[in-house]
């Protein structure tokens, strides 16, 4: 668009306008103030005993004699392709075995992943 037709069609949409602008005016709110200062007051209860503080980082996964990771899997799980030519075969980990940095155990546990869908 040239600027000589840009011009053109700026005049023309304000000569469409009926009314004058007018400029618009937020309404004044007045100030309420600051709010006093105040001194906060609670009563301390230490949380209950859980008999752990947790997972000492960092984990290392279980080992079995043959070197290969502790693992358990969910089902196989096929995802056929939209045109039929491919089946893929999906093993979904159902279970992972850890050691942490105490040489506690801990496991992870996953969800099915065909009750989740």
């Amino acid at each position: 668009m040239s600027a000589n037709s840009a011009s053109t069609l700026k005049r023309d949409l304000n000569a469409l306008e009926t009314g004058d602008r007018k400029a618009a005016t937020l309404r004044i709110i007045e100030a309420i103030g600051a709010r006093p200062a105040t001194r906060g007051i609670s009563v301390y209860e230490a949380p209950a005993g859980t008999g752990g503080g947790g997972i000492a980082s960092p984990l290392t996964e279980v080992l079995a004699e043959d070197g290969l990771p502790v693992r358990e899997y969910w089902p196989v799980t096929s995802v056929t392709s939209s045109d039929g030519l491919f089946v893929l075969e999906i093993e979904h980990i159902k279970k992972v075995s850890m050691t942490d940095a105490n040489d506690d155990f801990v496991e992870f546990n996953y969800a099915d992943p065909e009750a989740v869908a």
